[in-house]
């Protein structure tokens, strides 16, 4: 009698086990994948819909991923020279990427004032981080950010 409650035990515990498992590698696969960012919004799911409009929206999506990688390429290049202490030569690469816009356009920006702080160029950094704040650049989180190194930025300036 306790090999049989024993072995009806383990046989539920087993199809538990079995349907848990079912579920948890159904829920991964359907989990929803951030595809594309721009200013209408984040895209979600597995079709790009920039893709299947037209080629030449293909083509356009292809060109913006190849601008926001090349804006990549010079944050870190920004982030090695600034490891090194060079600057004016970080400055100089997050302008660069800033430049670029896209969806780094945040990142390069915020971290252009930060290097701007660092070299004492305050008004430079307040002056652009106003302008990502209306051109609304920023995620809100972003803007309280910018609105505190703002802050930091005066107090500074008042100081020298």
């Amino acid at each position: 009698m306790k090999n049989k409650l024993l072995a009806s035990s383990i046989l539920v515990l087993s199809l538990i086990c079995a349907v848990g498992i079912v579920f948890y590698f159904a829920r991964i696969k359907s989990r929803p994948i951030v595809q594309a960012m721009d200013e209408k919004g984040i895209f979600i799911g597995e079709n790009n819909h920039m893709l299947n409009k037209s080629s030449s929206s293909g083509s356009q999506y292809q060109r913006e991923i190849q601008e926001d990688d090349t804006a990549h390429d010079h944050i870190r290049q920004g982030d090695l020279l600034a490891r090194q202490g060079q600057l004016a030569g970080a400055a100089e690469e997050y302008k660069k990427a800033y430049s670029i816009g896209g969806i780094s356009r945040a990142v390069s920006g915020t971290l252009l004032a930060q290097t701007y702080e660092k070299l004492g160029q305050y008004d430079e950094a307040s002056t652009l981080l106003n302008q990502m704040i209306e051109k609304r650049q920023l995620s809100e989180t972003g803007i309280q950010d910018a609105k505190a190194m703002i802050s930091r930025l005066l107090a500074a300036k008042q100081k020298t």
